[in-house]
């Protein structure tokens, strides 16, 4: 699956919204947030686990029922949701990284953005 920055933004927004390290961001195949609507379980699923694996949830626990539960952004996680949360900042970003070739990849954000 093509990483999608739309999706990897929303998911870093609603885990911000909800999760706090005591209340946690649970997705259940059958009740996907409003704030994600427009991806499919598997996509949100996908998505997420990548940011997880790039070091921006504290913690994801993945249930037998097709669900999952985020507990709260890490440092790492709230840093680039800074660098992304406003749409026209993101969108250049996306731009940028057309123009130069790369595809979207979480460090090519960083480096966008520090470059």
């Amino acid at each position: 699956m093509k990483l999608n920055p739309d999706c990897i933004r929303d998911i870093l927004l609603a885990v911000e919204e909800v999760a706090d390290g005591e209340n946690e961001l649970i997705i259940e195949e059958d009740q996907i947030p409003d704030s994600l609507s427009a991806y499919s379980f598997n996509e949100i699923f996908y998505h997420s686990k990548q940011c997880k694996s790039s070091g921006y949830f504290e913690d994801m626990r993945v249930f037998i029922v097709p669900a999952f539960s985020i507990s709260d952004l890490s440092p790492q996680g709230h840093e680039m949701l800074r660098l992304i949360r406003e749409e026209t900042t993101f969108n250049k970003i996306k731009k940028a990284l057309v123009d130069k070739g790369l595809p979207f990849a979480l460090e090519a954000v960083k480096s966008i953005i520090i470059g």
